[in-house]
């Protein structure tokens, strides 16, 4: 009883790391016990799983948010790991670690099977076949041939032929989950990434890792969301985190606080990299905030921004994208709960550079009960009828490099939008493997390098040469 309590006090230490990834859901006075104690500061498990399991003895089971917020706080809880590389037992574990791969038996009679890649097997399985849980993926700009991408529970992997194989370059690392990367521009060696609340960098392609930061940012524990690297300087870099937004113009060695507070996203003006777009969170809203000085000052620009008016009502997570077909362009996927509903919150456009905003999507109101006409593309299902989704888990969206009214949003499905975010479809539903433009459940990253089409979801990840009419599978290799 001893061990296992301490077990569970060890575990729930490392819950305040995953928050910063997934946001709470609300929650009213008939919600059952166990979302309620979940959503508590420092919940405690064994309490929480006794009130959950009593729950459902007596009750369907019915997904929605909160059963797969549980799901994944269970696994988050039994795989985060806290890794200090100055301190001597981390360093004595990975001595062991390597010693005892050193004396491995190459005569062994075992060998790894996989799986390798996609497991199109599995449909007879699962409703969604897939292989690696991939959070994020970056391409180098000068070398295209250099890829990394970070996963859910194995680390930073890389690839050295555009993607069509990849190979890991944490093994020496005690980490886990990698939301943001970042390669240097100019050299393919150099590239940066978060995790465990530590900012990493190699030098030599991933051969070596090690944090970087001065004194006063390493003393932070940083739930870091975007890294991005000034076009013009690679020793410009802009970081966001839930404890700031953040600027280094040595490479990474020392940063300087800009913005206090809890920032999403970045994104730079595709035809002025001095301008740079970012999203606040504040309590249960969002705010968009942006400089015209390459990061040393910013304005909060919210005319026509979302903006939740009811007791109750939220919208705390939002992605932005912008495209070089017309730089003053720029979209905002905004989610939440308002007027009886919750997931798609809106899509929003301000076609002045963030300056004012007006609502495109869906409905005559922010979120509201899903229909027909009143689409929910954060939800499970393929016509966008049910209410709620993931909607503080897998929200992406990006706009396509040639045509500024073509987009892409990811939720838990692939969604795609030709008239600038008015009307949607959704192409292949999550479930349904064998059609072309098949992506796997929940979308965590969108991203066009050239013209090309890249999605990093749960089933690993997706790529297209043809503007998402045929998806290809593109994670042999990566195992986790």
């Amino acid at each position: 009883m001893k061990i296992t309590l301490s077990i569970l006090i060890l575990l729930t230490s490392f819950f305040s790391g995953y928050t910063q990834s997934e946001m709470k859901y609300n929650t009213n006075s008939s919600s059952p016990e166990w979302i309620k104690l979940m959503y508590q500061e420092n919940p405690n498990p064994e309490l929480v799983i006794k009130q959950h399991d009593d729950y459902y003895a007596t009750h369907a089971f019915i997904k929605n948010e909160h059963t797969q917020y549980f799901k994944r706080w269970l696994r988050a809880l039994s795989r985060e790991v806290s890794f200090d590389a100055s301190n001597l037992y981390d360093k004595n574990y990975i001595k062991k670690s390597k010693s005892l791969r050193s004396l491995k038996d190459e005569n062994s009679e075992w060998s790894c099977i996989g799986p390798y890649d996609f497991d199109i097997d599995a449909a007879s399985r699962s409703y969604a076949p897939g292989a690696a849980h991939v959070y994020t993926v970056k391409r180098c700009l000068t070398n295209p041939d250099v890829m990394y991408a970070g996963t859910a529970t194995a680390g930073m992997w890389k690839s050295i032929d555009a993607g069509l194989t990849w190979s890991l370059t944490t093994r020496d690392l005690v980490l886990n989950r990698i939301f943001a990367i970042e390669i240097d521009h100019s050299n393919p060696d150099i590239a940066f990434f978060e995790s465990g609340g530590n900012l990493y960098k190699t030098s030599d392609g991933g051969l070596n890792w090690s944090m970087i930061g001065d004194a006063a940012f390493q003393n932070q524990s940083h739930g870091v969301k975007d890294i991005v690297m000034s076009p013009v300087n690679s020793n410009i870099i802009y970081l966001t985190s839930n404890n700031g937004f953040f600027r280094t113009t040595d490479g990474g060695d020392n940063w300087t606080e800009i913005m206090n507070g809890d920032f999403q996203e970045i994104e730079l003006n595709p035809a002025n990299s001095d301008m740079i777009y970012t999203i606040k969170v504040v309590g249960d809203y969002t705010e968009f905030y942006k400089s015209i000085d390459g990061g040393l000052t910013f304005t909060v620009q919210n005319n026509g921004w979302p903006s939740p008016q009811q007791a109750g009502d939220h919208q705390r997570r939002v992605e932005i994208a912008v495209t070089p077909a017309n730089p003053n362009l720029i979209y905002a996927n905004a989610t939440g709960s308002a007027n009886g509903g919750s997931g798609t919150y809106g899509i929003y456009l301000s076609s002045d550079e963030g300056a004012t905003w007006t609502f495109q999507c869906c409905g005559s109101q922010p979120a509201g009960p899903p229909s027909l006409s009143n689409i929910n593309m954060m939800g499970w299902d393929k016509e966008g009828e049910d209410d709620g989704g993931q909607y503080y888990y897998d929200v992406a969206l990006a706009v396509d490099p040639v045509n500024p009214l073509k987009l892409h949003l990811g939720g838990v499905n692939h969604w795609v939008s030709e008239d600038g975010g008015i009307t949607w479809i959704c192409p292949a539903k999550w479930s349904e493997p064998g059609l072309d433009e098949y992506v796997h459940a929940d979308i965590h990253d969108i991203r066009f390098f050239g013209t090309e089409l890249w999605i990093a979801c749960d089933g690993g990840i997706f790529k297209s040469i043809d503007g998402g009419a045929h998806m290809d599978k593109s994670m042999v290799g990566i195992e986790g």
